[in-house]
């Protein structure tokens, strides 16, 4: 009987100790940044960009140049303020999009040449 509640209990604290997928925002600001400008994520962890400004259309990529991973769904810059964007950063999309040390970059289409970047780095 000890025995097996031992085993219980040690099932459930590796149980309780799994982290679970969480969403980290990035906001898009009418100052022509994303707060916070680089981000750290975990496998299965999703992204949120929310603008608080109108526009900021979103490619993954850098220097302007769209590498094909994630794009918000227009290249117009008129997404209202409270428009939400969100990526999810599963093993699938890492398998099929891997990326030098997991950083994923990423620009405001318009804006990119104001230093409206960021990145995005998922810990395996």
């Amino acid at each position: 009987m000890r025995i097996v509640l031992i085993l219980i209990s040690t099932l459930l604290i590796f149980k309780t100790s799994e982290a679970e997928p969480k969403t980290h925002r990035v906001l898009a600001y009418y100052n022509l940044q994303f707060v916070p400008k680089h981000i750290k994520v975990k496998v299965g962890d999703t992204v949120e960009w929310l603008w608080i400004s109108e526009g900021h259309p979103i490619k993954s990529g850098k220097d302007g140049k769209h590498d094909g991973v994630f794009a918000t769904s227009s290249d117009r810059a008129d997404f209202p303020a409270g428009t939400k964007f969100r990526v999810k950063f599963s093993k699938k999309m890492l398998r099929k999009h891997p990326k030098k040390r997991n950083r994923y970059h990423y620009y405001c289409l318009p804006h990119w040449h104001h230093g409206m970047v960021g990145s995005v780095k998922v810990k395996r």
